[in-house]
C-alpha cells in the first residue's frame, strides 16, 4: 500500500481549524474519484493539520502524485501556510473500524 502524507503548517491553531474541516470535506469528496482506499486527516495543537491518503495500487497513487489535488492548492491560497508534500509506503496499518470523529 502506497501513501501520499501532506503535513501543512499554519500560523495559528485557528486556521489549522478551520483547514483540517476543508481537507476533509474536500479529500473526502475524491475518494471516489481518487480511488483512495484509506483517508486520515489529523489536527495538532502546534497548528499543523497532517492528511494521509492510502492507495492499493501504483497507478492511483501515481496519479494523485503527478497532480497535486487542488483541494491543497486552494487551501494553500486561502490560509497561508507550508505545505510538506511526502510520499511513502505503508509498513504497517491496523484500523479497527472506520471511524468519522468531528
Amino acid at each position: 500500500m502506497l501513501a501520499k502524507i501532506y503535513n501543512l503548517r499554519f500560523q495559528n491553531l485557528n486556521d489549522a481549524r478551520h483547514a483540517a474541516t476543508y481537507i476533509s470535506e474536500g479529500m473526502g469528496g475524491l475518494v471516489g474519484e481518487l480511488n483512495i482506499s484509506g483517508l486520515t486527516v489529523l489536527l495538532r495543537k502546534e497548528g499543523v493539520v497532517q492528511a494521509i491518503a492510502r492507495f492499493d495500487t501504483q497507478e492511483d497513487f501515481v496519479r494523485v502524485q503527478n497532480k497535486r489535488p487542488d483541494v491543497i492548492s486552494l487551501l494553500q491560497k486561502r490560509f497561508p501556510c507550508m505545505i510538506e508534500d511526502i510520499a511513502a509506503v505503508t509498513v504497517y496499518s491496523y484500523e479497527r473500524e472506520a471511524v468519522s470523529t468531528v
